[in-house]
């Protein structure tokens, strides 16, 4: 949970389809002075754009590989951002 007065913690899961199994990616924080993780302002649509590509950047990058390499893809391999086996 997020420290300090109106402060709130985001949270970033993947699931699986049917909801069963639910991981938890990434997280941020959204302090009172409308700063994610202390650097990035929140009405500046471009910049939390990019922090939050950057916080989810290694599920799309196993999931890349995966493609690529005609792999199945683990639910937890991707929260680790571990490459599936090849």
């Amino acid at each position: 949970m997020a420290d300090g007065f109106n402060s709130h913690t985001i949270e970033y899961y993947v699931e699986t389809k049917d909801g069963e199994d639910k991981q938890l990616i990434a997280q941020a924080q959204l302090d009172i002075d409308g700063k994610v993780d202390e650097r990035v302002n929140n009405r500046d649509r471009e910049q939390v754009l990019e922090h939050y590509l950057e916080k989810i950047a290694s599920v799309y990058d196993s999931l890349y590989t995966a493609v690529e390499t005609n792999s199945p893809v683990n639910l937890r391999q991707l929260v680790k951002g571990n490459s599936p086996a090849v």
